[in-house]
């Protein structure tokens, strides 16, 4: 017997919706955990013999992992991420200097493209300072200024100030006779 194209969508159209349906009933009965009312009968609990002692053990927590707390530490922005230094010295300031006569760094250096020559250290208003000249001008400038362009004057360790130009850090001393 020829179905026709009536029959056919019907049958199909009944065939889709019966999938759907099932896979619903799957995925509820999957999402719930398979708990609901069903139709198997469940197996009675075993009964324990007369002479079974009626205490049950006693269970024991397990053990809690012990977990180290967390530590975030901050960044500090001005300090570089890499040490440029050729030397291999470290940014943090020097040990005291002994009775040398030259300190332990250029007096200038080519960094960015430009000349940055440290002039002299000094202290105004109980604040130490730098005289730093770059490309024949001179700038003032105190730890954290940022100065001509992006040059920053980290800190100072007399003879020696550390500087920082975008992600190169650098350090440069005033030499003996050259500062005023």
């Amino acid at each position: 017997m020829a179905r026709t194209q009536r029959e056919k969508r019907l049958f199909l159209a009944l065939g889709a919706t019966l999938a759907v349906a099932l896979m619903v009933v799957l995925a509820v009965s999957v999402f719930s955990g398979g708990s609901g009312d069903t139709a198997t009968p469940r197996a009675a609990a075993p009964r324990l013999p007369a002479s079974a002692p009626t205490k049950l053990p006693t269970l024991k927590p397990a053990p809690q992992p012990s977990l180290a707390p967390l530590v975030f530490k901050g960044v500090d922005p001005f300090k570089p991420l890499v040490n440029t230094n050729p030397t291999g010295a470290s940014n943090q300031a020097p040990a005291p200097a002994q009775t040398t006569q030259a300190p332990a760094g250029p007096a200038s250096a080519v960094v960015g493209g430009k000349t940055v020559t440290l002039n002299e250290i000094f202290t105004k208003n109980g604040k130490e300072k730098v005289h730093v000249d770059v490309d024949g001008t001179v700038y003032t400038a105190a730890p954290g200024d940022n100065f001509v362009d992006d040059y920053v004057l980290v800190s100072i360790s007399d003879p020696c100030a550390q500087f920082a130009w975008r992600d190169q850090s650098f350090r440069l001393c005033v030499q003996p006779g050259s500062g005023g």
